[in-house]
């Protein structure tokens, strides 16, 4: 549905559907408020426009409910980008966030020097994302800012992270992230499970399980992060000038086979709490020139 601000959609409905042979979109929503995506299986065609998106929702408000859940995207393989769920000034409220929950992208390969995101939380306000799995992602960039991530918050509010899985994702060329915030506030990761993120070592590729950058008041709390390897590693890394964020209660394994790994990192910022949290290593010994830091702090 194609709207502009002055003649904005109210309610749609896309439900139990199957989606097949998508170019651009499964689901599009274009000034649409209060719409529901839920129980479709979308299936792209093998060359679609140069990024596609399982559901996309440019500019609505979710006073009275938004909900994408029960979709499927799962077993594609592309010659472009993808964005699984992408949501751009989609605004929910205190008493009724928008609603994210019990999403699945599995078996996803991506064979061209393209990005994938699972879930695009773009400019949005209240929003629970929840139950959600991506799962089994290859990308086969070439140049290393490209990158395979799972969950990606960027300049939003009030959003809340929990019990998610990220698992498996593989970056030939570029960067793998698990969670990967940018600029948000009042952002809570909080019991998901985040394993086996892949990048080439020898490229000098970047994982990392969770990254909070400039973001203000949040958690990450009862996290599980394991089975990673690349030529740098992040288990967990706070960068910019992020400010009250509480560390606790999480698992991180690491593998030794990368050239730096830091388990915990703190890069700037201010006002942390850094409680009964575990780390251990489950590689190879370390090898002549690996770095290996279980807390790092640059913060005097």
């Amino acid at each position: 549905d194609y709207r502009g601000f002055r003649t904005q959609s109210e309610g749609n409905v896309v439900s139990g559907n199957v989606i097949s042979d998508v170019y651009s979109a499964g689901v599009y929503n274009y000034y649409v408020n209060n719409f529901q995506a839920t129980s479709n299986k979308i299936n792209f065609r093998l060359r679609t426009a140069y990024t596609c998106y399982g559901i996309y929702a440019y500019r609505g408000n979710g006073d009275k409910g938004v909900k994408i859940n029960n979709n499927t995207i799962e077993n594609q393989n592309l010659t472009t980008g993808m964005y699984g769920v992408y949501m751009y000034y989609i605004n929910g409220n205190n008493t009724m966030p928008v609603e994210v929950k019990n999403n699945k992208i599995d078996r996803i390969n991506i064979n061209a020097d393209r990005d994938f995101i699972g879930f695009y939380i773009n400019r949005d306000n209240f929003v629970n994302v929840t139950g959600n799995t991506v799962s089994n992602i290859v990308t086969r960039a070439i140049r290393t800012y490209r990158n395979n991530t799972a969950f990606y918050v960027y300049y939003s509010n009030d959003v809340n992270l929990k019990k998610n899985v990220a698992n498996s994702l593989e970056s030939l060329g570029g960067t793998a992230w698990g969670v990967r915030t940018y600029r948000a506030n009042r952002m809570y990761i909080e019991d998901n499970i985040i394993n086996k993120l892949v990048t080439g070592r020898t490229s000098g590729g970047v994982n990392a399980g969770a990254v909070f950058y400039y973001t203000k008041k949040g958690s990450f709390i009862n996290n599980v992060v394991s089975n990673s390897s690349g030529g740098r590693i992040y288990g967990l890394s706070i960068e910019g000038l992020s400010d009250s964020i509480t560390v606790a209660h999480n698992t991180i394994a690491t593998t030794s086979d990368a050239n730096n790994i830091y388990t915990y990192a703190f890069f700037g910022g201010e006002n942390y709490d850094f409680v009964n949290n575990i780390a251990y290593n489950t590689g190879k010994p370390l090898r002549a020139g690996t770095n290996h830091d279980i807390i790092y702090s640059n913060i005097s």
